[in-house]
């Protein structure tokens, strides 16, 4: 299945976590592992953005815009290439119901509190939040490109481009682990100084997870608007090659 969107007013949120402290995951997939010091880190990213769905072939869906947060955390798939396991998903209520049965994704409704389309960044803060199962409320202001606690992936460049290469996203359905295939353009990224105010969402978001202690924020930048093709379709499990050691 192809299905395009386009994501608008998409705010980046990076944490480096303790790998110790995570879930373990489906095979193929294995996690991105950075060692810092005595500590080794995976990377999570949330992307909080306004979803357009521009055209679902063969699918009678509105072409509607609604708020998005999405979970994501970085890894390697089974033939070593870099992608995403989505943990979590949420979406107003009223939209759960369509994207379970066109994407298969265990979706779950959340309340959201977005900025309005296009408001200026400069003019004063702008605020996201998203609340089920607890809150995650952010401020963000415009900001220097800069790196906060974690480990370090390069200059402002190489740091976001860690993440956007990341082109394959997984997520486990009812019938097993799916791969969505990403096609974006102009992903514009613009740094800006993110003060999370609540993070308590997060506890819900990761088995296991509920009493990890939050680090703070490593980076965050907003994408004004970025244009996806998405390619649905099953994982293909498969053996890892006996070279490549076992993570841990």
């Amino acid at each position: 299945m192809i299905l395009e969107t386009i994501g608008r007013d998409c705010l980046f949120l990076n944490w480096a976590l303790p790998a110790a402290a995570l879930p373990e995951l489906a095979a193929p997939l294995r996690y991105d592992v950075h060692t810092r010091g005595e500590d080794d880190c995976v990377f999570l990213s949330a992307a909080l953005f306004r979803q357009q769905v521009i055209d679902i072939p063969n699918v009678l869906f509105p072409k509607v815009s609604y708020p998005q947060l999405t979970v994501r955390l970085c890894t390697l798939d089974a033939e070593g290439v870099p992608s995403f396991f989505i943990s979590t998903v949420m979406l107003p209520g009223w939209v759960v119901p369509s994207v379970r049965l066109v994407a298969g994704q265990r979706a779950r409704k959340a309340k959201f509190d977005y900025p309005t389309q296009g408001s200026n960044l400069e003019a004063s803060p702008l605020r996201w939040s998203v609340e089920s199962e607890g809150l995650l409320d952010v401020s963000v202001t415009s900001g220097a490109a800069a790196c906060g606690a974690g480990p370090t992936l390069g200059d402002w460049g190489q740091t976001v481009a860690y993440f956007q290469r990341r082109k394959r996203l997984y997520f486990h359905t009812s019938s097993g682990l799916k791969r969505i295939e990403v096609t974006s353009r102009h992903e514009q990224a613009i740094p800006v100084a993110s003060r999370v105010a609540d993070d308590s969402l997060f506890g819900s978001c990761l088995a296991g997870c509920a009493d990890l202690c939050w680090p703070r924020l490593h980076s965050s930048w907003l994408s004004p608007e970025i244009p996806f093709v998405f390619e649905i379709g099953w994982a293909q499990e498969r053996r890892l090659p006996s070279q490549v050691p076992a993570p841990g």
